[in-house]
């Protein structure tokens, strides 16, 4: 017990001082990993980016057309492991499917051109291939390397409303496997178009996400670290840079056993993980800087119960007197 409240007291962590610093170093890594856990483990699902829409994959998904899709499929565009576009005619492309979503007419603008090499995502589709700019509509754009998808949003300009174009995304392929001459319609190609963009999603945000923690668990506490360790260095019970690292270790444990919890709920919890450790870790060093490195807790001793006198029953002797005769 005394040993599980030292991830928890102050003055309990600092038997921890003076531990390798290796150790403190893979604390901090294993803290990354759990909180990136949850966040993995959630979008390396399709169907559960599919739900938030990004990318606008529940829109591709929940779309339904009667487009004919023989145009399409008679081509055998493929994306092969190279994580490049092929197909049998690469000259260039375009198809509008008029389709429905959620009972409201949406356009979906898909672009194949071998000759885009350049990926710019200030480049306006809509403009450069001739789409007129409507607000339930997308241009997903095919080029031999990459694939960039627009949508518009409406913009106020000189106090007039108007819709302009919004890059969402635009990437490798990846490892992104499709053959679209395997479909047997449009609806079945929208389909897979959504489950290729929410893999790329997935992949995509997971890597921001790691990074994000990093900064975060890593990065940034070295940074307070190190200003705790100038502040206090000479005036504090503990005075070495590798105490006061390794003891940041150890104040981040609850912390991120709290967040790793969380997170399988409410991801955006690593957005509030630094402000609880920083406010944590000055509770800790304060206290601990407080005492004398050589102080110990001691329980107030029990109070000892006073003897109780014994009671001495008196017993009344009778002397008999016995007479001889």
């Amino acid at each position: 017990m005394d040993f599980l409240k030292s991830f928890i007291f102050p003055l309990k962590m600092r038997r921890f001082r003076n531990m390798s610093i290796l150790f403190a170093i893979i604390i901090f890594i294993m803290a990354t990993y759990l909180a990136i856990v949850p966040v993995k483990y959630k979008h390396s699902k399709p169907d559960n980016v599919i739900k938030t829409n990004a990318y606008l994959t529940k829109d591709f998904y929940d779309a339904t057309t009667d487009f004919d899709y023989a145009a399409i499929k008679n081509k055998n565009y493929a994306i092969k492991d190279a994580s490049e576009l092929v197909a049998d005619d690469t000259t260039f492309s375009s198809y509008t499917i008029n389709g429905i979503v959620n009972n409201t007419n949406y356009k979906f603008y898909i672009v194949f051109d071998f000759d885009n090499e350049a990926f710019s995502a200030t480049d306006d589709l809509y403009e450069i291939y001739g789409f007129e700019k409507e607000k339930a509509s997308c241009v997903l754009l095919f080029a031999k390397g990459y694939y960039e998808l627009q949508n518009t949003k409406e913009e106020t300009v000189n106090e007039e409303k108007k819709l302009v174009y919004s890059t969402i995304q635009g990437s490798s392929y990846r490892d992104a496997n499709l053959d679209f001459a395997s479909y047997n319609d449009t609806n079945e190609f929208l389909d897979a178009i959504a489950m290729m963009l929410a893999k790329l999603y997935g992949a995509v945000y997971v890597s921001m996400f790691t990074l994000t923690c990093a900064f975060m668990i890593i990065v940034l506490p070295l940074v307070l670290i190190l200003v705790m360790w100038l502040v206090f260095k000479k005036r504090g019970s503990i005075t070495r840079f590798k105490e006061y690292y390794n003891i940041a270790a150890i104040s981040c444990i609850i912390p991120t056993l709290i967040a790793f919890g969380v997170a399988w709920f409410w991801p955006q919890i690593i957005n509030f993980y630094t402000t609880a450790f920083v406010v944590y870790y000055l509770f800790v060093i304060y206290r601990i800087n407080a005492f004398p490195i050589d102080y110990e807790e001691k329980k107030p001793a029990k109070p000892t119960a006073k003897p109780q006198p014994t009671k001495v029953e008196e017993v009344e002797v009778v002397e008999e007197n016995t007479t001889q005769e």
